[in-house]
């Protein structure tokens, strides 16, 4: 696999989905343009910055566009409420086949959380499960698969 570097040069990435089964005939790879992910990343800061979702922020550092930080604020009338958690994102060259690593760079008391901030969910270990149209979709299939996640999502709010 290509690897890009800070300064979005055009290179091909290949990404292979996971086959179920050893009976299927083997997948083709998948073709990533890296101006696709930039566009993509692009569209998707644009898009968060444009909505009306509060309490939640992200954004690029200076140089790479890959690498994010972004802040949730805890939801009110809950045990968050008042609390800002810093996260960092960091997103694979060939995304949105694959997710991004999420981290709670702030200290987090949550089922879902380990001590060292790194979220323990199945879909960001189990890509298939991670909607490549749609983030939200993402979080929608998470949800119904976890529903015990309500405060995590709870303090997205």
């Amino acid at each position: 696999m290509a690897t890009m570097n800070n300064h979005g040069n055009n290179r091909q990435v290949t990404a292979v989905p996971p086959t179920n089964s050893s009976k299927q005939a083997a997948p083709q790879p998948k073709t990533v343009d890296t101006q696709s992910v930039l566009k993509r990343l692009q569209s998707e800061l644009m898009h968060l910055m444009m909505s009306d979702e509060s309490g939640i922020s992200a954004f690029p550092e200076e140089d790479n566009i890959f690498i994010w930080k972004g802040t949730i604020s805890g939801s009110k009338e809950t045990v968050f409420e008042g609390t800002e958690y810093k996260l960092s994102l960091s997103f694979p060259n060939d995304y949105p086949f694959k997710p991004p690593k999420v981290k709670f760079e702030t200290g987090c008391f949550h089922p879902n959380v380990d001590v060292y901030g790194t979220i323990c969910l199945d879909i960001l270990q189990n890509y298939p499960d991670f909607d490549t149209k749609s983030p939200w979709r993402t979080k929608h299939k998470f949800t119904s698969k976890h529903p015990s996640s309500s405060t995590l999502e709870q303090s997205r709010r």
